[in-house]
C-alpha cells in the first residue's frame, strides 16, 4: 500500500491504481455454518447471515447474556457476581470461548480461556484482581461457568446439533468404522482416527542412557478422537467446499485473480461486487437444502446394518 500510496502522490493524486486485494471475512465462520445447517434463528443474526439494522457481534451478544445472567445472581446476592459485574466483561472475556465453540470447546478449555483473559488484564493491562488469593480461581470457575450457560443459550441449536453429529460417531466407533462422507462439491472425506499405541526404548545418545517414546496407530478407532473430531471435520469440510464452489463459479464470471485465507474471501477492488454476490449465492445453494439430512443418508447408505437417530434440532 505504501508503494502504490507513493505512487499516487507523485502522480499529483490524479489517478491510484491498485492490485491490492479486498477481502470479505466471515463472522465466525464455524458458528455461521453450524448456525446455517441447523436454522438456528440467533446464530444467525449474531453472526451476520441474517440481515440485521447493524453488524452483529457474537462474541458481544454471549457478553452481554453473561452480564445479564450475573445481573440475576447479584441481586441473591452471589458472592463473585457483583465483583465480576464492577471489574467489567466484554467481547475480548468471551471471544476465544465462543471461537472455539464449533472445534470442540470443553468446559475445561473454556475456564482455561477465562483465566488466560484474566491474566492479561491483570498484567497487560495493569487491571487488580478484585479478589483475594483464596477467591481466585473459585472466582474465575463461577465467570467461566456463566460464560458456559451465556453459549449454551445463545447457540442452542448448534450445541445440540455437535452433540448428535457426536452421536453419530459414536454408533460407528462401537462398530469399528470410521466416518465417510461427500462434501457439496464432491471432495470425499475419511475420519479414522486410531487408538495410539506408546512404547519406550532404551538407548545411548552421545554416551548417555535415555528413554525414547515413540507413538505409532493401532488397528483400533479411537470412539474420543472421533467423537471430538466430527463436529469441527464437518465444519471444516463445509467451509473448504464452499471456497471450492466460489472459485469455479467467480470464473464463470471473468474472476481469475484471489486472495484466499480459509474464510477469508479477496480479489481486486474491481470484482469485490461480484465477489460478493458469488459468496451468498453459494451459500444459498449450500444450505437452502438440509444438509444434514443429506449427510446423514450418506452414513446410512454405507452402513445399512445400523441404527442412527435423525437430527431434530432445526429452527426457522
Amino acid at each position: 500500500f505504501c508503494f502504490e500510496w507513493k505512487r499516487f502522490a507523485e502522480s499529483g493524486f490524479q489517478r491510484l491504481k491498485t492490485k491490492l486485494p479486498i477481502n470479505m471475512d466471515a463472522t465466525n465462520n464455524g458458528l455461521q455454518i453450524l448456525s446455517m445447517l441447523t436454522r438456528c434463528e440467533m446464530g444467525c443474526k449474531a453472526t451476520n447471515v441474517i440481515r440485521t439494522d447493524g453488524v452483529a457481534d457474537i462474541y458481544q451478544t454471549v457478553a452481554y447474556r453473561a452480564e445479564a445472567l450475573m445481573k440475576e445472581d447479584a441481586r441473591k446476592h452471589h458472592a463473585f457476581a457483583q465483583s465480576w459485574l464492577d471489574y467489567g466483561i466484554n467481547r475480548k472475556t468471551t471471544k476465544r470461548p465462543v471461537m472455539c465453540i464449533s472445534y470442540g470447546l470443553t468446559r475445561y478449555s473454556n475456564r482455561q480461556y477465562i483465566l488466560d483473559w484474566f491474566e492479561d488484564k491483570i498484567h497487560a493491562d495493569k487491571c487488580p484482581s478484585p479478589f483475594c488469593d483464596k477467591e481466585y480461581y473459585a472466582a474465575v470457575h463461577y465467570l467461566a461457568n456463566i460464560v458456559w450457560q451465556a453459549i449454551e443459550e445463545v447457540i442452542d441449536l448448534p450445541k445440540k446439533c455437535m452433540a448428535w453429529l457426536q452421536d453419530v460417531s459414536r454408533v460407528l466407533s462401537n462398530h469399528q468404522r470410521p466416518l465417510l462422507w461427500a462434501t457439496p462439491s464432491g471432495f470425499v472425506v475419511k475420519q479414522d482416527y486410531r487408538k495410539i499405541k506408546e512404547s519406550r526404548v532404551a538407548t545411548y545418545i552421545t554416551g548417555e542412557a535415555l528413554w525414547v517414546r515413540f507413538r505409532e496407530d493401532t488397528e483400533d478407532i479411537s470412539p474420543s478422537k472421533q467423537s471430538m473430531g466430527v463436529a469441527p471435520n464437518l465444519v471444516h469440510s463445509l467451509d473448504s467446499a464452499m471456497l471450492h464452489l466460489v472459485v469455479n463459479a467467480a470464473n464463470d464470471r471473468g474472476i481469475y485473480d484471489f486472495s484466499m485465507i480459509h474464510d477469508s474471501y479477496g480479489t481486486h477492488c474491481k470484482n469485490t461486487d461480484i465477489l460478493a454476490k458469488v459468496i451468498r449465492e453459494v451459500a444459498e445453494e449450500i444450505f437452502t437444502e438440509d444438509y444434514l439430512r443429506n449427510w446423514l443418508d450418506q452414513i446410512k447408505e454405507q452402513n445399512p446394518d445400523l441404527e442412527f437417530v435423525q437430527q431434530t434440532a432445526r429452527g426457522i
